[in-house]
């Protein structure tokens, strides 16, 4: 029996974010096509028997040895022609080890014989999402154009002689600046799905496993920090008096771990709020100092909201969110002037004074505008303190102060996440 297999990457816990992304773009041009479930395509295999088969997974699972996940990197488009359609994707790329795993791979089945079977992808060299296609070049150029990529001399030309009729996007989607990680290897083999490769449990998984995903995202949390079993180091003592500043919990609120792709099960909301208010209390002592920039909760009853609030450690100084319900003491905006810094603490970005000399930190942008707001923008001198740009738990002041001393004369300018400091 012959084996024709697909090989891809599984974008969850972040395909809907990124599905939501691609509607955004299909809302301005919806006479395009555009990927249902995106995933990233690796390569084509075939193999002529079971034996050969049976090696191949051992492959996989071999060259994912040291790997718990994959991790990635969104910066903006990419602009491709395939098999006579015109494509635009999201510009993926890996980061840090996970650079290690094609070549990897690669000698893997080298080694095991089976290389020349292979087909690799049109995208393998750069893991590519494809957002958009057609087969008329006008209308992905004029897109391209909208996305604010320069479309080049002779472009700009064509588009305005002889492919000025072309279908032109309403309005201009948002550029997605993203770091994800991918959890799963989906082995296709006729389109039909026929396993798994469940990377933070190094194993295979049959189709429609039940409870592989809860578990698989407890554990990618714990591998990631993510799940605090015990104090952070940093603040070991029971009276340590230090500053947290943290923001966007959104307890209780269901939607979110799509929108933001947090990794929990879709509307396991009870595993969320515990693992975050745990995380809190793993790393706040209740001597210390928590500046909260805003939403606790997402438009919550006020006693639910009060219950949350007394299961926090530490001294909260409240900065009310937009979806605040909390009955306490709030502050619009809190300034903090602390080992030669001002930082001055506002929900939403978008009301911080123009002028403000020191640092804003804020919170309500969560990891959806980090072209603009990423963890750190050196060059507007904002702090994006989302806690899914900071490993879902409070950062210490000094933390912070280290990192900016630290990255200050960073090229690019931008930190897009906490995590990026080891990477």
């Amino acid at each position: 029996m012959k084996y024709n297999l697909k090989v891809s990457l599984n974008l969850m816990p972040s395909g809907k974010k990124i599905s939501d992304r691609i509607n955004e773009i299909k809302t301005a041009s919806p006479y395009l096509k555009y990927s249902l479930n995106p995933e990233i395509p690796l390569f084509d295999i075939y193999l002529s028997n079971k034996d050969e088969l049976k090696k191949f997974l051992n492959t996989i699972e071999n060259s994912l040895y040291s790997f718990g996940y994959l991790r990635f990197a969104i910066e903006g488009w990419r602009k491709q022609k395939t098999n006579g359609n015109h494509n635009i994707s999201f510009s993926v790329e890996p980061v840090g080890l996970s650079k290690e795993f094609i070549p990897c791979l690669q000698q893997q089945l080298e080694e095991s014989g089976l290389l020349s079977n292979m087909k690799f992808c049109n995208y393998i060299n750069n893991f590519d999402v494809l957002a958009a296609q057609s087969t008329n070049w006008g209308d992905i150029e004029h897109l391209w154009h909208k996305l604010g990529e320069d479309a080049g001399i002779l472009s700009g030309l064509l588009l305005n002689t002889i492919f000025r009729r072309a279908q032109k996007p309403s309005y201009a989607p948002r550029k997605l600046c993203y770091f994800f990680d991918v959890l799963e290897i989906l082995l296709f083999i006729d389109d039909k799905k026929y396993r798994t490769y469940n990377i933070p449990c190094g194993k295979w998984i049959q189709p429609n496993a039940k409870g592989v995903t809860k578990n698989t995202l407890e554990k990618y949390r714990i591998l990631k920090n993510y799940q605090l079993s015990k104090k952070k180091d940093f603040n070991l003592g029971e009276n340590s008096g230090k500053i947290f500043i943290t923001s966007d919990l959104h307890l209780n609120h269901s939607d979110i771990i799509d929108a933001t792709a947090r990794p929990f099960t879709h509307n396991n909301i009870n595993d969320m709020n515990e693992v975050l208010i745990s995380n809190w209390n793993h790393t706040v002592n209740k001597s210390d100092t928590v500046i909260f920039a805003g939403d606790l909760t997402y438009n919550s009853k006020v006693v639910e909201a009060q219950n949350f609030l007394k299961r926090l450690n530490g001294n909260i100084i409240f900065v009310r969110g937009n979806h605040d319900t909390v009955n306490c003491e709030t502050y619009e905006q809190y300034e903090l002037k602390y080992n030669n810094y001002s930082f001055l603490v506002i929900h939403n970005p978008k009301y911080a004074p123009e002028n403000y000399p020191g640092w804003i930190i804020h919170g309500h942008t969560h990891n959806s505008r980090m072209c603009n707001y990423p963890f750190i923008n050196f060059q507007k001198k904002t702090i994006n303190i989302c806690c899914e740009l900071t490993e879902y738990r409070p950062l210490e002041i000094n933390e912070i102060i280290n990192i900016i001393e630290k990255f200050r004369n960073k090229k690019d300018k931008k930190l897009y996440s906490i995590e990026m400091i080891s990477n």
